[in-house]
């Protein structure tokens, strides 16, 4: 008898996660109801008993369960307990699920841009480039004009990269499409029985790449049976799923066969939270009765921006020309999509705002269009940081072109106000990577940078610490030469003293006892080594105290024992007392230069940590002992 266990037997999440767990609402395999809970719901969300779905747009298959809220970077990971409940007509089962929520990533601001790309039907492989500034115009080819995955599986090709970061920052996705024209496969054939995969990969560093499902050289299949291709994927963070949507275009046949069917190319969506495991079967998304390719979306303000490619002939529609790129927006990035309109409400469907975009001023057919933010700095941004280009593939002329245009201008489009039609709106070729096509752009961070540049493993970023001693306090502050976030700890210490502090926004501060005399702050870095170890400059808070002391514990017949040693570094004779949780010793008197040590016992067999405070000539000195254990 069918058996809600086998739904949980099917379930397999991620020991470690930095991504919004697929906590599935219905079993994959019996469809039993599985309703999760959650020992840390602030840092994993449980299933939401009110879940119900949106009036537009597709509904979250994991009725609000798994979305994370992830400690912030350098206050370590989080340990949750996920339980699921499955329930299968009369039959119930749990089980339990151990996930380690990874605390967020270090994060730095984005000094130029990446790019990838295919270069022909010839050449379908992708190859990469890199800006030498914080300016758009400014690629070079790196890895040596190599390509930088391998494609040895499926139909060997690869074409259309998109690459996109992940929605915390940890990471980048490359998706591509795979086909090979070159191969010798008709365009006739390819969109008829082509393939059902998507290629993906992940890197940190957009040098070493990896598959998401760990298959060295295998895509993932996400489309249906029925589907002819499954062309130029994509993926966009969807806000009010906490998914993403993975779109494509594709020909439906009424069956698998594919012995008929209308013939159009239209988009398909599917939603991802892991890159691994996609919804099914995918929604439509785009169906106007006329052929459209080569989606991408933005989002600016409440609304995004969607461009797509004409792919048929003629002004299909109502979009005036063929063959080039058209846009509309909407408020629900999943809302269908039936007719190509002016009037139609973005508040539930998606709203023409311009048409026949580039192929007026280039003289040729455009598509594998790219909507890309300014970088901050970047010198075609706006002084708000406003600015954005449009990158579209001449594919039968040499590649890309780009058009500088903002947010406020693509916002401001409609019929009567269309953004192509304004003036500066003048394509631009230099600076580009050289004949790419139909490809991908990207913001990313110097260390990333850098790491492409010199194809080569990331590198830590030096660092400097800077100290300031006021009224008894010690404050250190980090700074990482790429004005990116910084953790760990920091080391403050002088002769005999020394304390460390976690950092905070860049500081960590302690309290210093007087006269310490020369005072240093120590950067000792981060386990995730992005960030190199640095050290301050000594500040002098003072002649030391005329007494040093240390303590420290050690084990005599099973009781702990606890041994304090005082030094008289004055070239006078002092006179001192020592007081810890176990007794004191009186005043004695050391000679200039001279030590002495006093054991006292604990009676245990174990004891905390803890300080013993040594008093000479009207000074204090504490020195701490760490826990000890006899047993």
């Amino acid at each position: 008898a069918p058996s809600p266990s086998s739904d949980l037997d099917a379930i397999e999440l991620p020991g470690r996660t930095s991504e919004n767990l697929p906590l599935v609402a219905e079993g994959t395999v019996e469809g039993a109801q599985i309703v999760w809970e959650s020992s840390d719901p602030a840092v994993i969300t449980p299933t939401d008993p009110d879940h119900a779905a949106p009036e537009v747009g597709m509904d979250d298959p994991f009725a609000g369960a798994g979305v994370l809220t992830r400690p912030a970077y350098g206050q370590g990971d989080a340990e949750v307990t996920l339980t699921a409940t499955a329930s299968l007509g009369e039959r119930t089962e749990t089980r339990e699920y151990a996930v380690t929520v990874a605390e967020m990533p270090r994060t730095a601001p984005d000094a130029g841009y990446a790019a990838a790309y295919f270069r022909s039907d010839d050449d379908e492989r992708i190859y990469a480039a890199a800006t030498t500034e914080n300016d758009v115009f400014t690629f070079e080819e790196v890895n040596g004009g190599a390509p930088v995955v391998s494609n040895e599986a499926d139909t060997t090709g690869h074409r259309d990269p998109y690459i996109l970061r992940s929605h915390d920052g940890d990471r980048y996705y490359m998706i591509a499409t795979d086909l090979c024209i070159g191969c010798g496969t008709s365009w006739g054939e390819a969109q008829s029985n082509g393939s059902l995969k998507v290629n993906v990969w992940e890197s940190t560093d957009m040098v070493h790449w990896e598959r998401t499902n760990g298959d060295e050289n295998g895509a993932i299949p996400v489309n249906q049976p029925e589907a002819g291709m499954t062309w130029a994927p994509e993926a966009y963070w969807d806000d009010d799923l906490q998914s993403y949507v993975l779109f494509f275009a594709s020909r439906l046949y009424d069956d698998a066969d594919h012995t008929s069917g209308d013939g159009h190319a239209q988009m398909f969506a599917v939603l991802t939270r892991d890159f691994t495991t996609f919804t099914s079967p995918p929604s439509s998304w785009q169906n106007t009765g006329h052929a459209r390719i080569d989606s991408t979306v933005q989002k600016i303000g409440e609304h995004y921006y969607r461009f797509t490619k004409n792919e048929a002939g003629d002004a299909a529609d109502g979009l005036e020309l063929g063959k080039d790129i058209f846009l509309e927006r909407s408020r629900v990035l999943t809302a269908p999509t039936s007719a190509s309109d002016w009037d139609a409400d973005p508040q539930t469907s998606w709203q023409l705002v311009d048409t026949a975009m580039t192929t007026p001023v280039t003289g040729h057919a455009g598509e594998g269009p790219q909507i890309l933010a300014l970088n901050e700095g970047d010198p075609h941004n706006t002084p708000d940081g406003d600015g954005y280009v449009l990158l579209v593939d001449n594919y039968s002329a040499g590649g890309y072109r780009a058009f500088v245009t903002t947010g406020e201008e693509i916002a401001a489009s409609r019929q009567d106000h269309r953004l192509s039609q304004q003036d500066g709106w003048e394509p631009r070729t230099d600076g580009l990577p050289e004949s790419p096509r139909h490809g991908a752009f990207v913001s990313a961070p110097q260390q990333v940078l850098d790491a492409m540049h010199g194809w080569q493993e990331v590198e830590a970023v030096p660092s400097t610490t800077e100290l300031a001693v006021e009224s008894g306090t010690a404050t250190a502050t980090v700074t990482a030469e790429d004005g990116g976030d910084v953790a760990g700890s920091v080391v403050f210490s002088a002769e005999g003293w020394s304390r460390t502090a976690q950092l905070a926004g860049g500081t960590a501060s302690v309290t210093v006892p007087e006269g310490v005399g020369a005072l240093t702050a120590s950067y000792e870095g981060y386990r995730d080594e992005l960030v190199e170890p640095s050290q301050s400059e000594p500040v002098d808070v003072g002649d030391g105290p005329a007494i040093t002391a240390s303590a420290a514990a050690r084990c005599v017949a099973g009781t702990v024992m606890l041994a304090v040693t005082v030094a008289n570094r004055s070239e006078e004779p002092v006179t001192a007392s020592i007081t810890t949780s176990f007794g004191q010793k009186p005043e004695m008197t050391l000679q200039p230069g001279r030590s002495t040590t006093a054991t006292f016992s604990t009676r245990t067999a174990e004891t905390a940590a803890g300080d013993v405070r040594v008093s000479a000539e009207g000074e204090e000195t504490i020195a701490s002992y760490p826990a000890a254990s006899c047993r």
